[in-house]
């Protein structure tokens, strides 16, 4: 093979080099070899390895149990809690229902092929670099500080959300301080290792995961006349005025928007392919979890709330207030604590988002620095 010299040539995947004169579309890459020579390799046959990619600044301690559960419960959040009860509000249950269901194989496949791509390429940046590596610089420069921007965004965003939250409890409390003091947490707890990080999403992973299982389980109990009506319920709300299908075009819009809304964050597993022990074997075995997230944690929330909620219930989605489908059913099953509980259900759900956005923002530009 041919040989150049250390200056003329840089590492694969490194984004803050230039390409080689080949051009952003050629079969050829260089690799760097012993001795600081570069080898020019075809990449349609070469596997890299985790040396060969630039992963020097990444600590790689992410433990498959804490990405199972990233996968499984991560990203569930406002979108599923109080997102649900504003499409059902708008839709009714069969559009919402078909919606979350549609927007939910979208992800599975999206996530299947992303998957593969951090599977072949763990680095820093996820599809930012990809994006870099197979698109264009310019591209791959404008798509990672969009998602920072995205994510920096969202973390006020959820400060905020928290400020509301806890007022719920205590309207005194200054709502700064409360944003202020999550911050600090949540910065704290980022900045001293991604062990840490990994460790707190699994455990608020943990809770919105019980928070679901324990809804469907009363849900189905409701449902079968097991409630504070002692009334049977089945397939009523499927027929009561417009249902299942309300609101025309209109509905169908919202509701799509909505449910695809729901599912945002769900790319988190590619990027924290890049912090992962052994990725090639993890990440894999991962991506294959997302099928049951979607399956139980949307598609069949999702059918439970069609049964027990009329899309007429009362405040279920106005301009000033929005009541989550989680509350109302556990309030037919007779919870005298089901508002309080779910409000810290949702408080845990913001503290994670918050998390993610600040892990995720950064390594994303990480690579482009």
């Amino acid at each position: 093979m041919a040989h150049a010299q250390p200056s003329e040539r840089q590492p694969l995947l490194n984004k803050t080099s230039k390409r080689s004169g080949h051009g952003p579309h050629s079969d050829n890459e260089n690799i760097r070899g012993n001795g600081g020579n570069v080898s020019t390799v075809d990449v349609r046959s070469h596997t890299p390895s985790l040396d060969e990619l630039d992963t020097t600044r990444l600590h790689r301690a992410l433990s498959v149990r804490q990405i199972s559960m990233i996968a499984l419960g991560g990203t569930i959040g406002t979108g599923l809690f109080l997102g649900t009860g504003r499409t059902l509000a708008a839709a009714g249950p069969g559009t919402m229902l078909i919606c979350f269901t549609l927007n939910g194989f979208i992800v599975y496949v999206t996530l299947l092929l992303l998957g593969e791509m951090a599977t072949q390429y763990p680095v820093a940046g996820s599809f930012t670099s990809y994006a870099t590596r197979f698109i264009d610089d310019g591209y791959g420069f404008a798509l990672t500080w969009n998602y920072w921007f995205n994510d920096a965004v969202s973390v006020a965003s959820d400060l905020t959300a928290a400020q509301l939250l806890v007022a719920f409890w205590d309207s005194k409390v200054p709502g700064w301080s409360i944003s202020l003091l999550i911050l600090l947490f949540l910065l704290s707890a980022n900045a001293i290792h991604v062990k840490v990080y990994g460790e707190l999403e699994y455990w608020l992973s943990s809770i919105k995961i019980v928070t679901v299982l324990v809804f469907l389980i009363t849900g189905a109990i409701v449902n079968t006349g097991i409630n504070s009506e002692h009334t049977y319920i089945g397939f009523a709300n499927w027929s009561i005025g417009d249902a299942p299908f309300v609101g025309g075009v209109a509905g169908w819009a919202t509701a799509f928007v909505t449910s695809a809304m729901s599912y945002g964050g769900t790319e988190s597993l590619a990027i924290t392919a890049g912090e992962t022990k052994d990725p090639t074997r993890s990440i894999p075995r991962v991506v294959r979890l997302v099928f049951w997230r979607i399956l139980i944690f949307y598609t069949l929330t999702c059918f439970i709330i069609g049964l027990n909620v009329p899309y007429t219930y009362p405040n279920l989605s106005t301009k000033s207030t929005t009541t989550s489908p989680f509350t109302i059913v556990f309030s037919m099953a007779g919870s005298r604590i089901a508002a309080s509980a779910m409000n810290t259900v949702i408080l845990t759900s913001v503290v994670s988002a918050g998390n993610h956005a600040i892990f995720a923002g950064p390594v994303n530009i990480l690579e482009d620095e």
